[in-house]
């Protein structure tokens, strides 16, 4: 009992504890940020990289918490901070490997002028949490091009809606290969839309864009609306997620683009066939299939303390077909 005590006031003492402050950026910034009546911003600079510093900067002032947050999600820590269901994105993060495509990807399927947004992004994230210290939430600390990068690609999937997809596999109360009635645009009244009218169509010959996406107000895929110009080109105006320097719906002065939740068909459920004679198999192709597997570790915070917790992913390692 008395080494059951330790343990947990280890842990509580762990979860106190916070990182070092982010050391200076390695470049100088100077953008300018100015806010129009409804307070959207406009962030202006020299360069894309300082134009996603500012980016980062006006956003931090409007939302850090929920940045942070998705700092947190992108390290695979947020059961660390919120407990239970900060859990279940961290067991995605693993699920989809997103620290291994980072490593893999980063440098060698992102352009230099992309880093360096991501890189612009994250000195603003971290200049913004240097001015604010009492903001900073524990272990989001020290931001990085490649958390702003993971960020981007964890939170897209959640737009589309394939934590659905998750909770089918994770409900208790039913078999997530069970025939369920999907909703077809046919079948439901309510969801995104957008459309656009051409300059023929319009009395004032202008070209307009309307964007309808329904979003909830706040969390990881709520929009915030910004303007950015840079001497170097980049230029748009439209919504972005909280933690990513990219805008999902919006214009750059040339064309207009929209994304709507339109009942995308991104992912699959199958079943696998498995007996109690081939333990850890499964029956693919005419043939037993040994599971991949693989051991992670959950952070999960249990208040006072902070439990890490081993589960075991089994995953389906052969081809979807063999000739």
């Amino acid at each position: 009992m008395r080494q059951l005590a330790a343990t947990l006031a280890l842990f509580a003492l762990a979860g106190c504890l916070r990182e070092p402050p982010p050391a200076p950026a390695a470049r100088e910034y100077h953008p300018t940020i100015a806010r129009d009546d409804y307070g959207v911003p406009t962030i202006h600079g020299r360069d894309d990289g300082e134009t996603a510093y500012g980016l980062a900067m006006a956003h931090a002032e409007d939302n850090f918490r929920t940045i942070q947050l998705v700092v947190l999600a992108s390290r695979g820590r947020l059961g660390a901070y919120l407990g239970e269901d900060g859990a279940k994105s961290d067991f995605l993060w693993n699920l989809l490997d997103v620290q291994g495509s980072v490593d893999r990807g980063y440098e060698r399927d992102l352009s230099p002028e992309i880093r360096a947004i991501f890189t612009g992004y994250a000195d603003g994230l971290n200049a913004y949490g240097r001015a604010h210290p009492g903001e900073v939430l524990p272990g989001a600390q020290n931001v990085t091009g490649r958390d702003v990068a993971a960020g981007s690609a964890l939170t897209l999937p959640l737009f589309w809606g394939f934590d659905s997809v998750l909770g089918r596999l994770a409900d208790e109360h039913g078999h997530p290969c069970a025939v369920h009635q999907m909703a077809q645009a046919e079948t439901i009244d309510w969801g995104s839309n957008a459309f656009a009218v051409a300059p023929s169509r319009s009395s004032d010959h202008h070209t307009r864009v309307i964007l309808n996406s329904h979003q909830p107000w706040d969390g990881p895929v709520a929009w915030w609306e910004a303007r950015v110009e840079s001497d170097t080109g980049w230029r748009m105006h439209g919504g972005l997620f909280p933690g990513a320097p990219f805008p999902v719906v919006g214009t750059n002065g040339v064309l207009g683009w929209a994304a709507t939740v339109n009942l995308p068909d991104l992912a699959d459920v199958y079943r696998l066939r498995t007996d109690t004679q081939h333990q850890g198999q499964y029956f693919f192709d005419g043939q037993w299939r040994r599971f991949e597997t693989r051991l992670i570790w959950l952070h999960v915070r249990v208040a006072p303390a902070r439990l890490r917790i081993s589960i075991m992913q089994a995953c389906h390692a052969g081809p979807i077909s063999q000739t």
